[in-house]
């Protein structure tokens, strides 16, 4: 009996030294990947966030519709495109994430985003009934902070929060890392306002790309 009770303790000091022996490991793999790419990261998200941004910044007149449409047209459309070609790319496993989900998660990706985008001209025309109200950034800034980092897999996991200190009038469209959103640019004062987002990476080809997003 004793015998045997000295077997099972062994074994369960081994399990726990096994135990934590992969924590440590854990722990240390994931210290070393942040200390290598977190840089790298930061400057792909914090570039899609400000490209986009500053694409949807309107120096027009507030009350001129063809100088705003004009302005989608020609700036903020292709602009946003432009930033999500540049910092987005495709990845088949989330989109296989996606469709398998069984908890409702969904991760926003590039394709989402773009088709979000396609009806906002015809919103902006058909909604411009009263021009002096047009909501619209005469200016806005943008400070992304990553607030946890992993590796997953082959690609990684960031959770970051963007302050959005803008400038304009009433409450603007704007593109997000989760796709269209609406953020207060107040009345010809700043407002700052504070999303969290939870981002999915990949590196493909040596360059980090994200590749999806959700709310946090």
């Amino acid at each position: 009996m004793k015998q045997r009770l000295k077997r099972l303790n062994r074994g369960i000091v081994l399990g726990v030294l096994v135990m934590l022996a992969f924590a440590i490991y854990i722990t240390v793999d994931n210290a070393m990947f942040k200390s290598k790419e977190k840089d790298e990261i930061e400057k792909v998200i914090s570039g899609f966030v400000n490209d986009a941004a500053q694409a949807c910044v309107y120096t027009g007149s507030a009350t001129d519709k063809d100088s705003i449409l004009n302005f989608y047209d020609k700036q903020a459309d292709p602009g946003c495109k432009d930033a999500l070609n540049k910092y987005w790319d495709h990845s088949e496993a989330l989109e296989k994430y996606n469709e398998a989900s069984l908890f409702g998660e969904y991760y926003t990706t590039k394709d989402d985003i773009v088709q979000e985008m396609t009806p906002l001209r015809d919103y902006m025309d058909n909604g411009y009934a009263t021009p002096s109200v047009m909501s619209y950034f005469s200016k806005i800034d943008c400070t992304t902070t990553i607030e946890s980092l992993k590796r997953n897999g082959a690609g990684a996991t960031a959770i970051i929060t963007v302050r959005y200190d803008a400038t304009g009038s009433g409450v603007p469209i704007l593109v997000c890392p989760v796709g269209v959103d609406y953020i207060e640019a107040g009345s010809g004062s700043q407002v700052s306002t504070s999303e969290s987002y939870r981002i999915e990476l990949y590196k493909q080809d040596g360059e980090w790309k994200i590749v999806g997003s959700t709310w946090n």
